[in-house]
């Protein structure tokens, strides 16, 4: 096995799937949660968005 294996070996062992809550900015409840592949030593958390009820009192205002 040579460097390049193993090397690609060792990314493929520390991928993983976490869970990821999205917060809404607007309420600040969690509503949804969303799966993604992340590298081992690499940063995640929380993502930020809004929520459908949110999103329609948004919209609701700008009418």
């Amino acid at each position: 096995m040579d460097d390049l294996d193993r090397t690609q070996k060792i990314e493929r062992m520390t991928r993983n799937v976490q869970t990821i809550p999205l917060v809404c900015s607007w309420c600040k409840k969690i509503y949804r949660l969303e799966k993604h592949e992340y590298e081992h030593n690499k940063m995640t958390g929380v993502s930020h968005g809004i929520c459908p009820e949110c999103l329609q009192k948004q919209d609701d205002l700008l009418k």
